[in-house]
């Protein structure tokens, strides 16, 4: 009866460790984080993307820490629409291969690399308004 107890636990241990991704074992970024990559980007935007046609709203930043994977959502807003005009359009960017907070920010800036697809994915989406 122990060598069975102890079978059975060791193969519920195993399938516990098959199942747990290396990456889920910390956090790529925590709440507080994420608020301040909202701060971070709309800083941003003040000095590129919102002194143009448009308005930005960036609603949410997440990541999936399993599939190192960042979601940003955002409304972009045309401040010239007519009334009875759709004026604004939600948009979201998907950033691939985020495995840590530095890929994101460091020392209250945007990593470079990071800037460049934010970039990139904003004018895209702002091109397909």
């Amino acid at each position: 009866m122990l060598k069975l107890t102890m079978l059975i636990i060791s193969i519920v241990a195993a399938l516990s460790f098959a199942n747990a991704s290396p990456l889920s074992f910390k956090a790529i970024i925590t709440e507080n984080d994420s608020a301040e990559v909202l701060k971070l980007i709309d800083r941003v935007c003040a000095d590129s993307w919102c002194s143009g046609d448009y308005d930005y709203k960036f609603s949410t930043f997440s990541c999936n820490d399993s599939s190192a994977a960042c979601i940003l959502t955002f409304k972009i807003i045309d401040r010239d629409a007519k009334p009875g005009e759709v004026n604004s359009k939600n948009k979201r960017c998907i950033f691939n291969g985020i495995t840590s907070s530095e890929m994101i920010f460091h020392e209250n800036k945007l990593d470079e690399e990071f800037y460049d697809k934010l970039n990139y994915c904003v004018s895209d989406r702002e091109s397909r308004f």
